[in-house]
């Protein structure tokens, strides 16, 4: 106990509680907060990646709130982990997360509006109106199979190279074997079509759709798929 190390002469002390896997988080969190009422002078380490780690969720909601519960606590220092694939870019997440936290306690106010954020999947706003007037046809397109014809020039198998940052188009056709490697759609489409590897404008919008999902993956940290969706809905179980 605190006492007993103070006993011993210790004078510099630093508490290591244990935050709790899901199903008993909050318990374990009150137990912090309690600690922190009988110690406020003593600061206490946090290590949220039993959380992070054990909950299927994307880590940054789980990273924010957390920390943002720590701050409110007193916690004074974070730990979190990038074990697994899904916890990757924790520590950027918890970064941020603790700046907001700051802000939000010196300012009294909710983390919103402060000029960080950690809003990656969703925004807070939607902008999306287009040009409509004098539109002389509305024609609505439906996902649906349709009947195609590949394309004389060739083939693309896309992919990541996940190592190190590139997304990977490998070309199979009349000129042979050709991979380009980029870090952007804008740059691999410029090669494509400054070497004339495409015939068809199917074929170049196809191309378009795939190389945009890879780079979306590359940057989340999902898996591609090529022809496969990036995303899908949560799922509920029906009663």
């Amino acid at each position: 106990s605190i006492d007993a190390v103070k006993a011993r002469g210790f004078e510099k002390v630093f508490a290591d509680a244990i935050l709790d896997i899901p199903i008993k988080t909050f318990r374990s969190m009150l137990a912090f907060h309690k600690f922190k009422s009988l110690y406020p002078e003593i600061p206490m380490f946090m290590g949220i990646g039993n959380v992070t780690e054990l909950i299927d969720a994307d880590s940054v909601g789980v990273n924010a709130i957390l920390t943002m519960f720590a701050q409110e606590i007193g916690v004074s220092v974070l730990l979190t982990v990038e074990k697994s694939v899904k916890a990757k870019g924790s520590t950027l997440e918890c970064k941020v997360a603790s700046q907001m936290a700051s802000i939000a306690k010196i300012k009294n106010s909710p983390p919103k509006d402060i000029g960080l954020s950690l809003l990656i999947l969703k925004d807070k706003r939607l902008y999306e109106d287009i040009y409509k007037d004098g539109v002389d046809e509305v024609i609505y397109a439906f996902d649906e199979d349709k009947p195609y014809t590949l394309d004389p020039m060739g083939i693309f198998k896309i992919g990541i190279d996940r190592e190190n940052d590139y997304i990977e188009a490998l070309y199979i056709g009349r000129k042979g074997k050709i991979l380009i490697k980029g870090r952007s759609t804008k740059a691999i489409r410029y090669e494509i079509a400054s070497k004339e590897l495409v015939s068809q404008i199917s074929h170049a919008l196809y191309l378009g759709q795939e190389l945009a999902k890879a780079e979306i993956a590359l940057k989340l940290g999902k898996n591609y798929l090529q022809d496969v969706p990036l995303f899908k809905k949560p799922q509920f179980i029906k009663f």
